[in-house]
């Protein structure tokens, strides 16, 4: 248990880590002052999955910070992405269906904030993203509009014929007043309607109509956001594995097991991984998935002497060798050229060859009788268990340690067993 307790040690550390020390990611951008002025330097760039509250400013690495509201500023860009300063209307209705009113109208209320650009020109379309909702805005020479999309409950009463009686029913409706702005806004292209239509409130749909509109007028917009997609990476691991197995469980059937002295097996490891790098939060989280070839050999001994004339003696070879999907979620923390990260996630072990075996030497006085069984009379073909791990990645390498724990090859309700094995990896990403 070792182990287990170092690597528990080694992710407390992590956390400490990160919560002691914010990481800065200061990239090129501008800030648009309310003079009018646009101020070059850096930008705190935070990959925001919800539109900032504030951001911070430096005009050289040199230079003192400065943060910056939407009051304060008329807008900013860094990274491909463009944030206005806006005084709107702001919805606050909830979306969550147990919370859903009767109202029809939306709840407004006006707020200042960075609306996020996502189309410029002709037409214009924004953005604005909180902890409970989306919102998109559109603006004309009277200033921002909000779209109008709201999801409320409706009775409707149904009578029976046969007995008049009454029953009441309740539906979720939909507000769509967005269609019909977007129908008013987009006017110039006569074959909007349709798509209009079909456009759903999110911003998939929202981008995809907006493209539509500059292809129908013959224009290019002047500015469109760039859609961050999920990244694939693939490549192969391999390194050494440490193997330790514990039995536990009814000692007067399994006593050669439970009371036996096992070693520990190191083995080699080798396999392939592939990873799925999530968009926004500068691509900080991925869903790992990795396929390893792997095995383990553990030898046991075990003796009962009642005295020095009448005692057993049990050898016991355990030998498996594996293939080993796991699937995990990967958070990673950067540091100048190198990349720290953890995972957590489980696996399951198909067996594809194994070895379950005991020799069982009984001596009564000078009569000898030698028995050779199956060291464990119930096997399963798998395994399955959890892992964590650490690692650091620098540019195409990588090199982490993993600890897994798994419930073992025993089938027996009275015999539990428990792996525990302890990784050292290095992989290439290609």
């Amino acid at each position: 248990m070792r182990s287990l307790k170092i690597i528990k040690l080694a992710f407390l550390t992590f956390f400490m880590y990160q919560i002691s020390f914010g990481q800065d990611n200061f990239l090129p951008g501008f800030t648009i002052q309310n003079s009018g002025d646009t101020l070059y330097g850096f930008i705190d760039y935070r990959n925001w999955s919800i539109n900032p509250k504030s951001i911070r400013f430096k005009e050289s690495n040199e230079s003192n910070l400065i943060n910056y509201s939407p009051l304060e500023i008329k807008g900013f860009g860094v990274y491909n992405e463009i944030y206005e300063s806006a005084i709107v209307v702001i919805d606050t209705s909830s979306v969550t269906t147990h919370n859903l009113g009767y109202d029809f109208e939306i709840r407004p209320r006006v707020d200042t904030i960075f609306l996020q650009v996502m189309f410029t020109g002709d037409k214009i379309l924004y953005n604005y993203k909180n902890i409970y909702k989306e919102q998109f805005y559109i603006k004309s020479e009277s200033g921002f509009e909000l779209l109008v999309y709201k999801k409320y409950i409706k009775k409707i009463v149904h009578k029976a014929m046969e007995d008049y009686s009454a029953s009441e029913k309740k539906f979720i409706m939909e507000n769509k007043g967005y269609l019909l702005q977007l129908s008013k806004y987009l006017g110039e292209c006569s074959t909007i309607i349709p798509e209009i239509n079909k456009t759903k409130y999110n911003k998939k749909d929202m981008e995809r109509l907006f493209n539509y509109y500059y292809n129908c007028i013959g224009k290019e917009p002047l500015f469109t956001r760039v859609v961050e997609k999920p990244k694939i990476e693939f490549g192969i691991t391999g390194g050494l594995s440490s193997n330790t197995i514990n039995f536990t469980g009814d000692s007067n059937y399994h006593s050669h097991l439970i009371d036996g002295e096992f070693n520990s097996s190191q083995n080699l490891t080798i396999g392939l991984f592939l990873n799925l790098v999530l968009p926004r939060n500068q691509k900080r989280w991925s869903l790992n998935y990795d396929m390893v070839y792997s095995s383990f050999n553990v030898k046991g001994y075990h003796e009962y002497i009642e005295s020095e004339n009448k005692y057993t003696i049990t050898d016991t070879k355990l030998e498996y060798s594996f293939i080993k999907p796991s699937l995990s979620i990967c958070y990673k923390y950067y540091i100048g050229k190198i990349d720290l990260f953890m995972n957590a996630g489980g696996f399951s072990s198909i067996y594809i060859s194994q070895t379950n075996y005991s020799k069982v030497l009984e001596m009564l006085y000078t009569y000898e009788r030698i028995t050779e069984k199956k060291a464990i009379k119930h096997t399963r073909p798998y395994e399955v268990g959890a892992f964590v791990n650490l690692g650091a990645e620098y540019k195409y390498f990588h090199l982490d340690l993993r600890y897994e724990r798994g419930n073992g090859m025993s089938r027996l309700l009275n015999l539990k067993t428990t792996t525990d094995k302890l990784y050292l990896l290095l992989g290439y990403k290609f």
